[in-house]
């Protein structure tokens, strides 16, 4: 009977492993981002929690933005109920915000209320000697 229950409860933790695993928060449709931005064009994105909202592009909108000197893409889009493409919004250059569902993200995308997925992110990469951000996909 003990065999039986280590077996039961193998099953149970390999099936909560493979529903937390990458693909299944690969929820927010594909879009085309094409970005490109040097520092004099826009809010100065070398300073903590400064942040550039660019909502022709993406699924939703994409929001560049600074955490800890790092700069991150984001689509805009909320990844709960994501068919509505409900926007985030960046509060007290703190975390990003979906009013219609009260989920909370970090700076760097990770949820910290509610949601249990990322925000979509997109890769960015300098030119110009830092001076330019890219984002494409």
């Amino acid at each position: 009977m003990k065999l039986f229950a280590g077996y039961v409860a193998s099953f149970f933790l390999l099936l909560a492993l493979l529903g937390c695993g990458k693909e299944g928060c690969n929820i927010i449709p594909d879009a085309k981002v094409n970005i490109s931005i040097s520092q004099g064009s826009t809010l100065n994105l070398s300073a903590h929690g400064n942040y550039d909202y660019f909502f022709d592009q993406g699924y939703a909108g994409v929001v560049l933005i600074n955490n800890n000197g790092r700069v991150y893409a984001f689509d805009l889009c909320s990844t709960i109920n994501p068919t509505n493409r409900n926007p985030v919004t960046v509060v007290d250059n703190a975390y990003f915000f979906d009013r219609e569902s009260g989920a909370k993200w970090l700076l760097d995308g990770s949820p910290a209320a509610v949601a249990e997925c990322p925000l979509k992110g997109y890769a960015v990469t300098t030119s110009n000697n830092g001076f330019t951000y890219n984002v494409r996909y």
